[in-house]
């Protein structure tokens, strides 16, 4: 009886221990198969993987793979392209237009595969090339309008006003570009062809109006050393910078007000010296641009010297942001 009794009890706790005891979870795979051997990409899709800690993550990784597959392939056609129309190739600067990472925005990914592992996430997308192409197909139309529209406007206004066009031109010029050399690699040659004949046309242009462009500086006791360090920046970009005027039509006036405070502190002479910039057409007399600068310099020797050291202060601020952006040209 009694082993009988002690039979039962050691049935009952193993019966017990088996109810507690939690089986094993059982260990997903840490990386997926697909994610190590990802899909080839095909005529009609890109494919690639991506890893992250989150699934956002993951994907902007999966899309950033496929936009570097697009840009050394693109790029690397692009030199072939400059190759042939020799014409153009030194007239543009391959690095303002390379196609970047960051230039290529996907459209309409879709995810394939995902699977979480231990503290990541894993992502395989696909991208369709056909509606990447019909949105920089778009894209490129847009942009053609918008330089057609601007380069009209620019080439009949006042010269100086090219100057103010100029950078947001060729900025949209150089994005153009980048648009058409992906259309480029998908058999779309109308658009590269655009721009290295039609758009290096504007530019040409453009430059040819801005050299028939006269400027004249006047300026009062108080600012002739900054008008001496305009008219050395503005040779410095082409312009030509003359003491009269012999064409209004095209021409410009830059008027120089300053004033200055001086101070004397314990045997160093400071002064500090402030200067309005306006730009006018002699012609209509219209204002195109007005800017205010101030500026410090010092000296223990005199208010001269204090005075010349602010104006190169001046002068080294103007050179580094660019003489145009001093003027209030850009």
């Amino acid at each position: 009886m009694k082993i009988k009794l002690i039979i039962n009890a050691l049935l009952l706790l193993l019966l017990f221990n088996a109810c507690v005891t939690t089986p094993p979870r059982p260990q997903r795979n840490l990386i997926p198969n697909w994610y190590s051997s990802p899909t080839t990409d095909t005529p009609n899709y890109w494919f690639d993987t991506g890893v992250g800690t989150n699934k956002n993550e993951a994907i902007r990784k999966a899309l950033s793979n496929i936009a570097s597959k697009i840009s050394v392939k693109v790029n690397s056609k692009f030199i072939d392209i400059l190759r042939e129309h020799n014409g153009h190739s030194e007239n543009f600067n391959e690095s303002a237009v390379e196609v970047s990472v960051e230039n290529i925005q996907l459209p309409g990914y879709e995810i394939q595969q995902i699977q979480e592992s231990m503290d990541k996430v894993y992502v395989l997308l696909r991208v369709s090339k056909q509606k990447f192409l019909n949105e920089k197909k778009n894209d490129f139309r847009i942009k053609n309008k918008t330089i057609k529209n601007m380069y009209s406007q620019m080439k009949t206004g006042h010269p100086i006003e090219i100057i103010k066009g100029k950078n947001k031109f060729n900025k949209l010029v150089s994005q153009a570009m980048t648009t058409a050399i992906i259309l480029s690699n998908f058999n779309e040659r109308y658009a590269i062809d655009k721009c290295l004949n039609e758009y290096m046309a504007y530019q040409k242009n453009i430059q040819s109006i801005m050299t028939s462009l006269n400027i004249c500086i006047k300026s009062d006791p108080h600012s002739r050393l900054i008008a001496s360090h305009i008219k050395e920046l503005l040779t410095a970009e082409n312009i030509h910078v003359v003491d009269q005027l012999s064409n209004p039509k095209n021409a410009a006036i830059i008027n120089l007000k300053g004033s200055q405070k001086k101070l004397n502190i314990d045997n160093e002479y400071l002064v500090k010296i402030t200067v309005d910039i306006i730009v006018k057409s002699p012609s209509s007399k219209r204002i195109i641009s007005k800017k205010q600068h101030t500026f410090s310099g010092a000296s223990i020797i005199d208010y001269r010297m204090a005075v010349q050291n602010a104006a190169k202060v001046f002068y080294n601020k103007s050179k580094s942001e660019g003489i145009y952006n001093t003027i209030g040209l850009q």
